[in-house]
């Protein structure tokens, strides 16, 4: 499953208040931490049932090979946590011919996704190509309850995954009334702790987070989210770009990714696909995790 930005990726693998008395969600107490304000914003939409939902991402970057979008929308049902998902990427792909060096090629490709629970039927329709409309099953492990939702669901969780961590949540800061596609939100700045990561004989890392824009409405449920990626493109020292990324364009890059949701407790229906429709993909899965850390061992 394709995922946005994997040079942020890349550099998580190597590196590896304002809240105050004026925070509060609806009428709630105002003593709440800022992870605890966090935590019940979640909460508070999860419990909402469902929603409909959109999302962009809008890559930047001198360098004009890694600039990109993506657009996506969907329903998800929190209780169970399945979602429905279609996304376009516009991007530049890279491809070469027997030994010629790789050169940039645009490309815009569709996706749609099922989740249902630990399992991701995808697909790449192609218009006039029949086969490209079935499913692939792919091996994927369940995600754990708490991040359950949108976290398979393509590029849906860019937004939202800022978070939930590795940085810590430092402070929360009211911004005053605003307006979603119609709905009067309060609008929140969020803002985090560097977090300190350690890779075996390297010194310690400090990776920084930017801050996120939070929106709720009046029943304390989360309608926007928007969060800012960037990564400098220098590597920490005596770390080599691995081989099979040899070729591929360098730079930094900033990306802003905007989740929305709307119509929470609407009626979402989810299902598999037809079993004639989707085949499984070979192969088994790969993940890793950073745990938030504030002192490194040599």
């Amino acid at each position: 499953m394709r995922r946005l930005a994997p040079w942020f990726l890349l550099s998580l693998v190597l590196v590896g208040s304002a809240a105050g008395a004026a925070l509060g969600i609806a009428q709630k107490s105002s003593t709440a931490t800022p992870s605890q304000w966090v935590a019940g914003v979640l909460a508070a939409t999860e419990r909402a049932g469902s929603a409909h939902f959109s999302y962009t991402h809008v890559t930047s970057s001198p360098n004009a090979d890694l600039r990109g979008s993506v657009s996506g929308h969907g329903v998800v049902d929190f209780t169970t946590g399945a979602v429905q998902v279609t996304e376009v990427d516009r991007d530049i792909s890279f491809s070469s011919t027997g030994n010629q060096s790789l050169h940039p090629v645009p490309s815009a490709s569709t996706v749609d996704a099922i989740v249902i629970g630990g399992t991701v039927y995808q697909a790449n329709p192609i218009p006039g190509l029949a086969f490209t409309d079935k499913y692939r099953v792919l091996p994927l492990p369940a995600p754990p309850r708490s991040q359950r939702g949108l976290a398979l669901a393509l590029n849906a969780s860019v937004a939202l995954d800022t978070l939930r961590g590795p940085n810590a949540v430092a402070s929360v800061t009211d911004l005053g009334p605003a307006h979603v596609d119609g709905v009067d939100a309060t609008r929140y700045e969020v803002e985090y702790a560097p977090v300190h990561v350690c890779a075996p004989h390297q010194s310690p890392q400090i990776l920084n987070q930017r801050p996120s824009l939070v929106w709720l409405d009046g029943a304390g449920h989360l309608v926007r989210v928007r969060s800012t990626l960037y990564f400098n493109d220098r590597l920490p020292r005596g770390v080599k770009v691995p081989p099979v990324l040899d070729g591929f364009p360098r730079g930094p890059v900033t990306t802003v990714a905007t989740l929305t949701f709307s119509e929470f407790g609407a009626s979402v229906r989810v299902t598999a696909p037809p079993s004639s429709t989707a085949f499984p993909e070979g192969g088994t899965s790969t993940s890793f995790a950073i745990a938030r850390t504030d002192t490194c061992r040599s």
